[in-house]
């Protein structure tokens, strides 16, 4: 405490409070001259007021509210329903396979081979429990484009216990697609 005493003497009390009204008085005085909402955007530099600046309420402002979901692309207009399939219990099928163009065979059941005989032709050959005449087979093609599909279980060029696929596309013309075959 008596370094400190040391050093108080009149001059530097009285230059400590002159800066300390100095200070605080121009403060006093400049807001006191300034009129309300007398600070504009004439009188701000540019770039001064930041977002982390501004209220929440500015910031809703600034940002508006939410506008309406737009318009999602559309593919197109939906083709008409299919015809309703055959009812049956699940896994009654007797033999079934899916052929992927040109003729690959994905997945079987009870049929052992797919044979590619010409362009839209092709052998579906079953295996030995089936008896030629005595099964109904049910065929649909992939693509849905035009595309036709018949079937025989009585081909002539296939063999026996075999199903026997034609593939048409819409001009008419035999054509390569994959298919799916089914035998309740």
């Amino acid at each position: 405490m008596h370094g400190i005493r040391s050093k108080l003497t009149y001059s530097n009390v009285v230059a400590t409070i002159c800066l300390i009204l100095l200070i605080g008085g121009g403060t006093a005085y400049a807001a006191s001259q300034l009129g309300k909402e007398s600070v504009g955007t004439r009188q701000l530099k540019k770039e001064a007021v930041t977002p982390t600046k501004l209220s929440q309420a500015a910031k809703a402002t600034l940002t508006g509210p939410e506008g309406p979901k737009g318009a999602t692309g559309s593919s197109g207009p939906q083709g008409p329903k299919g015809e309703t399939g055959l009812a049956g219990a699940p896994g009654s099928a007797r033999a079934w396979v899916a052929v992927a163009y040109p003729g690959k065979v994905e997945q079987s059941v009870g049929f052992t081979s797919v044979e590619r005989i010409e362009a839209g032709v092709y052998c579906a050959h079953l295996n030995s429990s089936f008896v030629q005449g005595k099964f109904t087979a049910l065929a649909t093609v992939e693509g849905g484009s035009g595309n036709r599909i018949s079937i025989s279980d009585d081909p002539g060029g296939c063999g026996n216990g075999t199903v026997q696929v034609n593939i048409w596309e819409g001009s008419g013309a035999l054509t390569d697609a994959g298919f799916a075959l089914l035998v309740p």
